[in-house]
């Protein structure tokens, strides 16, 4: 069951910040313009790319309550802002975050072992996630 519980959290975890992610590009894309989201699998991480057409630069906002969230959620997060390729008025924006996963070594927490590795990482202060 923990591992379960640990499983949904980083589900969670990833849900929630790329719905935050999506929420700020699509209230400040081009009009007519498309969203594009890539998930990256990995032994133990998942990569999440998230790129828009923008007018303005500055989105994602890195103030405020929506960029803690996704700092807090992440373990490594990203923003780049290129001159677009098709529109020379306008800004590509790439948000890039990364989430490592948790490895269950099928260890009991009652019997005193460990129940939970993190790969090359330490573990941080959230169950079921690894930091570094």
């Amino acid at each position: 069951m923990r591992a379960l519980t640990r499983t949904l959290a980083v589900v969670a975890d990833i849900t929630l910040a790329a719905d935050e992610v999506c929420t700020q590009l699509i209230a400040s894309a081009r009009p007519g313009s498309d969203l594009h989201c890539t998930i990256t699998p990995a032994e133990h991480r998942l990569r999440i790319t998230i790129a828009a057409h923008m007018e303005h630069p500055g989105v994602p906002r890195r103030q405020g309550i929506g960029w803690h969230v996704l700092d807090t959620l992440t373990d490594s997060l990203s923003v780049s802002e290129n001159p677009a390729d098709t529109d020379p008025t306008g800004l590509d924006v790439v948000v890039d975050f990364v989430k490592h996963r948790a490895i269950e070594i099928g260890l009991a927490e009652d019997r005193g072992q460990p129940a939970l590795t993190c790969p090359s990482a330490s573990q941080s202060a959230s169950p079921g996630t690894c930091t570094g």
